[in-house]
């Protein structure tokens, strides 16, 4: 029994050992280092005694922490990788991260710097912006300024998901194409925008890759990377926000009313022949309309009640209900509201059309539910 408790004890540490995570010590490049484009360096690591045969190389942004080159995808696990710098690396601050394949064990260099291959060696961005009048050829102005992203909004709006373009607006986006980021719960810890269109230095887009998962669950950073690989700060999604439904009120909507009627009545506008009171049209009612021939009219009326409706701030249409939808006989007609209703979308300028015969009206009231960000309007 004895033997038994002091084995299995003993393949429990065994299995902790293999399992616990290994932390490399990356040695070189290091705190002191600088390293310029175009020379060939060698990035050194001790593995602390790790079996796996095989690791990848990446280089990070500092201290953004943003992938800015795949430096390798697998070299032998030797302690030691020559690298040429490329020339077209932005100058800057930089970390370089070495992985097993498996991204079981891994360890971090320390902060280093990469400098032109001319010799020219620029510390901080603002040194490189007192150099561009000397060098206009080797810092060209175009860039050097960090980007900074002041608005976003997904399209179609709401939660962000496979398929979805996310528009970007802000300053020193260059006009040369760089990267959308979004960091969050990734199994490698950011996703990159495809299809990317590079508008202008103040306003770009890209898609959701069909392969990215988890996003409508959590709240990811949107980072854009220029072509300069200088990184803005993180910008939080407030389509991954919650979301709640309200009411749509008619101070929201445009009316255009048919007045072919005696008594005629769209939401708050009203024209009708004296004598004649207008049934009211509450403000939770985003499409109320009244119509009424009065008896002894020659002929019949008819018309049509347009409504414009457009929401903002990432707002959606989410369903509707005809409350009321009367007509005093027979004879009466009511149709639509055409076209359709618009669930999900955010633009609806429907019409409501009428036919009404002497001495008698028709009456509707359409209630209109919409759904989007917590704490923001629609209007």
């Amino acid at each position: 029994m004895k033997k038994a408790i002091i084995l299995s004890i003993v393949l429990l540490m065994i299995v902790c050992f293999l399992s616990a995570k290994i932390e490399y010590d990356v040695k070189k490049p290091n705190s002191s280092s600088t390293w310029a484009r175009g020379s060939t360096k060698f990035i050194k690591w001790d593995k602390k005694g790790d079996t796996y045969p095989n690791i990848k190389i990446r280089l990070y942004t500092s201290p953004a922490k943003v992938k800015v080159l795949d430096i390798t995808n697998s070299t032998t696990n030797n302690e030691s990788f020559s690298w040429k710098i490329p020339n077209g690396v932005a100058l800057g601050k930089y970390f370089v991260r070495v992985r097993t394949l498996n991204n079981a064990n891994w360890g971090d260099s320390d902060e280093f710097e990469i400098i032109a291959g001319s010799g020219v060696q620029v510390g901080t961005f603002d040194d490189t912006l007192r150099k561009v009048k000397q060098n206009p050829l080797l810092y060209p102005h175009e860039g050097l300024k960090k980007p900074r992203i002041d608005n976003l909004w997904p399209f179609p709006p709401g939660a962000l998901k496979p398929g979805v373009q996310l528009f970007l607006k802000g300053e020193n986006f260059g006009t040369k194409k760089g990267k959308i980021l979004l960091k969050g719960n990734f199994p490698n810890g950011q996703i990159e925008l495809n299809n990317v269109t590079w508008e202008n230095s103040k306003q770009v887009n890209g898609f959701v890759p069909q392969s990215a998962n988890g996003l409508p669950n959590q709240l990811v950073d949107v980072i854009l990377v220029n072509y300069y690989n200088l990184a803005s700060d993180p910008k939080k999604n407030k389509g991954f926000e919650g979301r709640e439904e309200k009411v749509l009120t008619a101070d929201a909507v445009g009316v255009k009313c048919g007045i072919d009627a005696n008594g005629n009545r769209c939401n708050n506008y009203k024209k009708s022949e004296q004598g004649l009171n207008e049934p009211a049209c509450s403000n939770e009612y985003a499409i109320c309309g009244w119509h009424y021939n009065v008896w002894g009219a020659v002929g019949n009326d008819f018309g049509n009640d347009y409504y414009y409706i457009s929401l903002k701030n990432g707002w959606t249409f989410k369903s509707m209900q005809k409350v009321e939808w009367h007509k005093s006989s027979g004879d009466e007609k009511l149709w639509g509201p055409t076209p359709s209703f618009p669930t999900g979308k955010t633009v609806w300028n429907p019409y409501i059309g009428w036919f009404v015969t002497p001495n008698d009206e028709v009456k509707y009231r359409i209630k209109v539910i919409v759904e989007g960000p917590i704490g923001t309007s629609y209007k």
